[in-house]
């Protein structure tokens, strides 16, 4: 919908008539044809270089892909279409753009579509048991539950930035901080993040407490900091810019230093967390040594629990259960050793002893803000087989799977443009070489008039004088009188 607008903006600015220097929307030829190519390159990210030819249905659950909603054929919003059935089943219906899904296969035709078929794949199941749906397939977004753009937004609430578990859009107003400002953002007001998890995600993903070094901090935030008890060591440490560089006289390399006694909060937070880690009590000694044998069971049983971690049940929100990444499900425990929240310990008890204090101690309620990852994030991420085994319960499996990302995604995006322009480039390569030599010498020899022509004609134009259909017809009325003159 939003091209058909820009197709209508540019045919308005076409009119004849002077133009004012005050208007906008004055471009050079090279400037229209490379806004023109931008465009293209945007839907072809966007589509992830679908040429929207054949329905995608055949091919099964994709990693992802582009979905669009029916709002005429399934006004519940309980169906998606892939992006060739959205042009060829739909056109001229009311279709709400989706943008990309995980694990989703076309509905177009089946049982939800009453008795319209599939025009360009018939032969379809009669339900999609894996896909998932949300309100955005009604048109509805955000926590606030509105359409986007709304039309009765009365304030700025920012951009909308998609959830990477839920895959919802959000208001950065929504996102629990304390305003937008606290987005990260360079000095250009480029985002400095790759992707974001809503504050409700982040809840229930409690086991990202660990990983604090992944996180991109907040810009100029004004919000209440996450609570020392419910953070790494290794995150308080580099919470207050060096507070913590001089350690406690005759602690060991374990021990947290004492901060200065104007910060008495962190300090009472902290000397507890180093009282913990320096008398383990025999209760906590003796859940490290279970924990310790869990993970050496575990280990034995590898080749068991990669069948467990690839089983249906596991991979059914999303996950192709080929693509997870198990080839180090055999190595230590991240949040273990301490190498998730970046405090590797010295000597194996100490760091399993921190991290069971730590598992202990970490609140349901760890964070009510969203979060803003680094890049790469997931690829370090803990795989050993008892975190499989976490991200499996909480149906994150697909944090495993490289082809879940919209990074990756793009780059097939833009693979597949590559493609399809070296494809034309050897069309028209073809072309000329099937030419006779007269042919290619009369084909350049067109190609030199043209140009040297429209060189002429934007020479003589007056600034800011719209061009006409005369002014065209012109043009190609010299071509012809010297193609004549050439020949006679």
């Amino acid at each position: 919908m939003g091209s058909n607008s820009a197709a209508n903006g540019g045919a308005e600015a076409q009119e004849e008539g002077p133009i004012t220097e005050d208007e906008e929307g004055v471009l050079t030829i090279n400037e229209y044809v490379e806004g023109l190519e931008a465009q293209e390159l945007e839907v072809d990210m966007i589509l992830g270089g679908d040429d929207g030819k054949e329905c995608t249905y055949p091919k099964g659950y994709l990693p992802r892909q582009a979905v669009f909603s029916c709002i005429t054929c399934c006004p519940d919003g309980n169906a998606g279409v892939c992006t060739a059935c959205s042009m060829n089943c739909h056109d001229g219906h009311e279709i709400i753009e989706i943008w990309t899904r995980r694990h989703f296969r076309c509905d177009c035709g089946n049982s939800k579509f009453g008795i319209g078929a599939c025009k360009l794949f018939s032969s379809k199941d009669s339900v999609n048991e894996e896909n998932v749906y949300n309100k955005n397939y009604k048109g509805l977004y955000c926590a606030c539950n509105r359409p986007y753009p709304d039309p009765d937004a009365v304030e700025d609430m920012g951009e909308m930035l998609q959830c990477c578990i839920c895959e919802d859009w959000f208001h950065e107003a929504h996102l629990g901080l304390a305003s937008t400002e606290e987005v990260p953002r360079d000095e250009e007001g480029e985002p400095c993040f790759d992707e974001v998890i809503c504050q409700v995600c982040a809840v229930s993903l409690d086991f990202l407490s660990h990983y604090r070094t992944l996180m991109v901090p907040l810009h100029n935030s004004t919000s209440p900091e996450v609570p020392a008890e419910f953070l790494p060591v290794s995150a308080l440490d580099r919470r207050s810019n060096g507070i913590m560089e001089e350690g406690v006289e005759g602690a060991s390399e374990t021990n947290v230093a004492v901060p200065e006694p104007s910060r008495t909060a962190e300090k009472v937070a902290l000397t507890e967390i180093n009282t913990l880690q320096t008398h383990q009590s025999d209760t906590l000694k003796e859940e490290t040594n279970t924990l310790q044998a869990q993970q050496s069971e575990s280990l034995k049983q590898e080749s068991m629990d990669r069948n467990l971690i690839h089983g249906g049940a596991i991979c059914s929100n999303g996950t192709d259960k080929n693509k997870a990444d198990c080839s180090n499900a055999s190595q230590p425990c991240k949040i273990l050793s301490g190498e998730a929240s970046g405090s590797v310990q010295n000597g194996e008890n100490g760091s399993l002893n921190h991290c069971a204090e730590q598992q202990n101690t970490i609140s349901s309620i760890w964070t009510d803000k969203a979060l803003f990852l680094i890049k790469n994030w997931r690829s370090q991420l803990c795989r050993c087989n008892a975190c499989l085994e976490r991200y499996a319960k909480k149906h994150v499996s697909f944090l495993m799977d490289a082809d879940d990302t919209i990074t990756k995604y793009e780059e097939v995006a833009k693979e597949k443009r590559k493609e399809k322009m070296d494809a034309c480039s050897r069309q028209d390569l073809s072309f000329l070489n099937g030419m006779s030599h007269v042919g290619k010498i009369e084909f350049m020899h067109g190609l030199s008039e043209m140009t040297s022509e429209l060189s002429a004609f934007f020479a003589s134009r007056e600034s800011g004088k719209a061009i006409t259909s005369a002014d065209i017809y012109e043009v190609f009325e010299n071509l012809k009188k010297k193609k004549r003159a050439r020949l006679e």
